[in-house]
């Protein structure tokens, strides 16, 4: 079913979803095509392009090349130009790491123009809220603060601690961790979750709505929930999530 023209108040992130590298930059790296590919959030196109959003912001280049999620002067092995993957593997030939001048040529041609761009979708189309999207491999890889761990199938996060709680070394928290439970547990109590494929599609459009309508009826739940297929549930279930924390 198509959205028409819905459209919901927020924005959509997708920095990692790009495995593209500059064939300029391309002799530089040691890593396969596959290794590099292993660096890119896989679906999260597929998943969250679709959905109603004021924008969805798509990396254009590998985090590889530049990881627009990190400061313009953030370094380290996993800075802004990571020197090693996830996996623990070496990203450049030796001899040819980026050096000063290099990391502000890629800033400057990679890393700025899409935060630019970021900040005018922002302050030009009165966004409520952002989404930063990614997706997870199975298990934590070696270098991964949970390496070796099984992990969940959806996370949402707040920039908080694993309970969504406001954390000082992180800073503020962008959502209430009181919400997030709330939506959260109101799925998983009503069985709206099977195979995960569609739920941060699901998840997201049921907050978009609930910010802007606290007190949406069915018929705004399942047009909120129009454009996100699912195979698994009937509908049902999820619609009636919702409903759940709108009543909450």
């Amino acid at each position: 079913k198509g959205f028409g023209h819905m459209e919901w108040p927020f924005v959509i992130s997708l920095p990692h979803s790009s495995g593209r590298i500059p064939e300029s930059l391309r002799p530089a790296y040691a890593l396969s095509d596959e290794e590099i590919r292993e660096s890119t959030d896989l679906g999260t196109q597929e998943i969250f392009g679709p959905l109603p959003a004021m924008a969805v912001l798509s990396a254009r280049w590998s985090r590889l090349v530049v990881d627009l999620n990190r400061g313009p002067r953030e370094g380290g092995p996993k800075g802004i130009i990571a020197q090693v993957d996830y996996n623990g593997r070496v990203v450049y030939h030796p001899g040819r790491i980026p050096d000063d001048r290099e990391l502000e040529r890629r800033v400057k041609a990679y890393y700025r123009p899409h935060h630019h761009h970021f900040e005018e979708v922002l302050d030009s189309r009165g966004a409520a809220i952002l989404f930063d999207c990614h997706s997870l491999t199975r298990v934590g890889p070696p270098e991964a603060p949970d390496s070796g761990g099984r992990r969940k199938d959806i996370i949402l996060g707040n920039n908080g601690d694993y309970q969504g709680e406001a954390d000082p070394s992180l800073g503020k928290t962008t959502c209430p961790a009181d919400k997030l439970h709330l939506i959260k547990e109101s799925f998983i109590n009503e069985g709206a979750v099977q195979c995960g494929f569609c739920t941060p599609g699901m998840i997201i459009s049921a907050q978009a709505l609930l910010k802007k309508n606290p007190k949406a009826n069915i018929r705004d739940i399942k047009e909120a929930l129009s454009g996100n297929i699912c195979r698994c549930t009937g509908y049902e279930k999820i619609i009636v999530a919702v409903k759940k924390c709108v009543k909450k």
